[in-house]
């Protein structure tokens, strides 16, 4: 059903919960992730303090495109354990708020 490929494109992004070092940014918040980033590379050691370039937007609808799924409470469940370190980086950038599947 999915080739090598396409699993690529649907693992979690981390393996493990994410370290304070590491930032996270999040497509669906690109400019404020960018300004994450920008704050951060403008801290020591770098201490590089220019705008970063415009982040490109996506398809014009896709935020939307998980409330086009029918999120079971089983599917919930197997969403919640594959990607758990993802949803809690999310909840970290977003003062605890829970990654809700399928908003």
């Amino acid at each position: 059903f999915l080739g090598p490929r396409d699993q690529l494109h649907v693992a979690p992004v981390f393996t493990s919960a994410p370290r304070p070092e590491q930032l996270v940014f999040l497509l669906e918040e690109a400019r404020a992730s960018t300004q994450r980033v920008e704050c951060a590379l403008c801290a020591p050691p770098w201490r590089y303090c220019m705008p970063l370039p415009r982040f490109p937007g996506g398809q014009p609808g896709a935020e939307h495109r998980a409330s086009d799924v029918t999120w079971t409470a089983d599917l919930q469940e197997l969403v919640k354990d594959r990607y758990r370190y993802d949803l809690s980086a999310i909840e970290s950038v977003r003062g605890g708020e829970d990654g809700e599947i399928g908003r």
